[in-house]
């Protein structure tokens, strides 16, 4: 019977070995695979993280480009009123140097009207004074 019970207990210390054994790979396995979930679950959310880089890099540049579409329009338009300011200050300048012109113009042609009007003046106060030497 002790040999009986040896070999039981030997077969059964075999078996315990065995299951030990089965269950060391077992938890080894699950260990692997969790360590492969792990691995796959960090590979999407660096993915999702270039994706969400991505759309964001593409926003900024939208918003960049926009930005720089503004600015240059507001750039088109300043140039646009100067210009305009430009051109309407060329006229009045024109305006009123040509205004200044006719002013001297009319000035010259006054005091020549003027001088003319003195000569006669003198003239006929000379006739006078000549006819009233004369009576």
């Amino acid at each position: 019977m002790r040999s009986l019970r040896e070999n039981t207990q030997t077969r059964s210390s075999k078996d315990t070995d065995r299951m030990r054994s089965f269950n060391s790979s077992m938890m080894l396995s699950d260990v692997l695979a969790e360590r492969d979930n792990q691995i796959r679950i960090k590979e999407e959310l660096d993915r999702l993280e270039r994706i969400r880089d991505t759309k964001y890099d593409e926003l900024v540049k939208h918003n960049y480009q926009q930005l720089t579409r503004r600015e240059e329009a507001e750039k088109q338009k300043l140039k646009e009123k100067k210009n305009m300011v430009a051109i309407q200050q060329r006229q009045q300048l024109e305006e009123a140097i040509a205004k200044r012109k006719s002013e001297i113009q009319a000035n010259k042609i006054e005091g020549f009207e003027i001088r003319l009007r003195n000569e006669k003046y003198a003239q006929d106060e000379l006739l006078e004074a000549q006819a009233e030497k004369e009576y």
